[in-house]
């Protein structure tokens, strides 16, 4: 390639080393700050700042949600469907991966629960009553 075209450097799989002086520039830019401190730590907001920010957050409700919100939320979510694509992915994600003794030990115990068992029957019995409405829809 001619590099009076505008093409890169160097060609494909070529390196070249970088001095310190550009890895320093990379590593703060990379960061956002010359001294690292990427998020501020530390860092003392002024109380005019700090009159601000409570201003901007007076009226916003948070935490738990009401029963009325959870109902709007859980019927917006029925009859979702992932695509078989992102069910495809999903179950790739999870396949292989590797679980310390005492995990295994910790899942064993919390399955062999009366509440946990429970909600498993709970479970099949709502995925059982899903599959025959699909199947003989009235």
């Amino acid at each position: 390639m001619d590099r009076d075209f505008g093409y890169n450097i160097e060609n494909g799989g070529e390196r070249t080393k970088m001095s310190e002086e550009t890895k320093k520039k990379i590593s703060q830019a990379y960061n956002g700050h010359a001294d690292g401190n990427k998020y501020a730590l530390g860092h003392k907001h002024t109380e005019e700042t700090r009159n601000q920010i409570a201003k901007s957050h007076t009226g916003v409700k948070t935490g738990p949600l009401s029963e009325q919100h959870k109902s709007k939320i859980s019927e917006s979510k029925k009859g979702y469907q992932c695509s078989n694509e992102a069910r495809e992915k999903m179950s790739k994600s999870g396949k292989g991966r590797v679980f310390s003794e005492e995990h295994k030990r910790k899942i064993a115990e919390s399955n062999k629960s009366e509440a946990t068992k429970l909600k498993m029957i709970e479970t099949r019995r709502r995925n059982r009553e899903a599959k025959l409405a699909l199947v003989n829809p009235s």
